[in-house]
């Protein structure tokens, strides 16, 4: 990652929050920067909201079950007929 484009993130905890932060951090086997780095990533993701217009999520459009479903998937995704 270039210099330029780093921010710093600065905080503070108690002694409580402090010490169960090493203590898991030692845990996993992780500097306290990678740590906070990784808790970080984590309380964004699930707090950021996806598009709810995008196709992607637009389940109306599913595919119907069929008994063939499978070898069709296979057919597409190995660009082949499936094997019986």
């Amino acid at each position: 990652m270039s210099r330029v484009n780093v921010k710093r993130v600065q905080t503070e905890l108690d002694s409580r929050e402090y010490k169960k932060f090493i203590t898991v951090s030692k845990q996993k086997g992780l500097s306290l920067k990678e740590a906070a780095k990784q808790a970080l990533e984590e309380w964004t993701s699930k707090r950021t909201k996806f598009d709810r217009k995008d196709p992607l999520f637009d389940f109306s459009i599913t595919f119907k079950d069929r008994k063939d479903s499978s070898k069709k998937i296979d057919e597409v995704v190995y660009s082949r007929e499936a094997i019986d």
